[in-house]
């Protein structure tokens, strides 16, 4: 995040276009009014737009149209954010807000979310961090090349692909890959093959932002009123991207290191924008790590059914498929069965998960998705 600095801008739109459909949030803006006590009368619905270290930037109705003010969080909401980091507002929050300041209001609480991006935070303790929430399409970046020296340069990794996603699904939204820079990469189809085996083939891109490839295919993805967001490593093409699908230049887009073929951190902080034509898009910094933060087990299930249904007639309901005896798994390798590499990346995938903390609090709740309002 970035200390808080906030020029002059224009007029924004007024919420509802920032996806607030007040029949939607309606039961539970009341909800969330009775437990913290707060007069409905004097509080008001925000969407936020960016955080910063002195609070987050958000946008509320004024009149007719929509106004940016800065939110510092109640002495009630920092205890929950304490007791529970994944309490701290996210891009892409709707959240409660009352008056105070001119240009200020205060943070009440968070409603609840349709989806979001939950990631172990970077460092070495266990925390919960919410990237991004309410967001209905999650577009991972990753390059196939550096500069000018092909594919040794480039970004591609399937099992960090494979992390991504995992977090996106879990969360909810809806993910496609772009591997961008694919005019620089010689093997760019023999990529887009294995690619094609994480995702379904409509929704993986090949791109090259300099040369114009995928940008028409990826503005059809972005529908009016919905959410997308930006992920990915530093220096693949995230805000470029962004510029292009916007027409005009929203993010600041930095130049490529010849050393080694990676970029700069020109993204410092998330950020929520809104086209011309109405769609939403958040652009993020580069992660450094894809740290899996889970509660259970259940999803491994989901990601591996096959491994789950042979786990089933392992001799010992806790085994780990590594020595055990009677491990049906392996046996199932060793047969042929089940590939080795399925078995290995289960066991990376288990191992990378990242339990909660004993004791953790209340925390914001997520809801299932829910069709549109009119």
């Amino acid at each position: 995040m970035t200390p808080v600095s906030d020029p002059a801008v224009p007029p924004h739109a007024p919420l509802a276009d920032y996806g607030y459909a007040p029949a939607r949030f309606a039961d539970d803006f009341a909800a969330l009014c009775t437990e913290y006590g707060l007069d409905a009368a004097h509080v008001r619905p925000a969407r936020v737009l960016s955080m910063h270290y002195g609070g987050a930037f958000v946008v509320v109705d004024d009149g007719d149209q929509g106004a940016r003010m800065l939110a510092k969080a109640s002495g009630v909401h920092r205890k929950s954010m304490r007791e529970d980091a994944r309490n701290t507002p996210a891009v892409g929050d709707f959240v409660v807000v009352s008056p105070a300041t001119e240009g200020e209001v205060v943070l009440e609480a968070i409603l609840p979310r349709r989806t979001m991006l939950v990631r172990k935070a970077a460092g070495e303790g266990v925390v919960p961090q919410v990237l991004v929430a309410n967001v209905d399409l999650v577009v991972i970046v990753t390059a196939l090349a550096g500069p000018s020296d092909g594919a040794a340069t480039g970004d591609w990794n399937a099992a960090r692909i494979e992390r991504y996603l995992r977090i996106v699904r879990e969360g909810g939204a809806k993910p496609i890959l772009v591997l961008s820079k694919a005019d620089l990469c010689e093997d760019r189809e023999a990529i887009l093959e294995e690619a094609r085996t994480l995702l379904p083939p409509e929704d993986v891109y090949l791109a090259s932002f300099t040369e114009g490839w995928g940008i028409e295919a990826l503005t059809e993805r972005l529908k009016c009123g919905e959410t997308t967001a930006f992920v990915g490593s530093s220096g693949v093409g995230k805000s470029t991207l962004l510029n292009r699908l916007a027409g005009s230049e929203l993010a600041r887009a930095g130049a490529v290191r010849e050393k080694d073929g990676k970029g700069r951190h020109t993204t410092t902080h998330r950020e929520l924008f809104r086209l011309d034509g109405g769609a939403l898009v958040i652009d993020t910094p580069g992660m450094r790590e894809v740290g899996l933060y889970s509660e259970d087990d259940e999803h491994l299930a989901r990601q591996f059914p096959e491994i789950a249904e042979l786990a089933a007639e392992c001799r010992y309901s806790d085994c780990k498929h590594g020595d055990e005896p009677g491990c049906a798994v392996r046996v199932a390798v060793g047969k042929k069965k089940l590939p080795k590499g399925r078995l290995e990346a289960f066991v990376k995938a288990r191992d990378g998960l990242v339990r909660p903390p004993p004791g953790s609090k209340k925390r914001v709740k997520i809801v299932p998705r829910r069709g549109r309002d009119e």
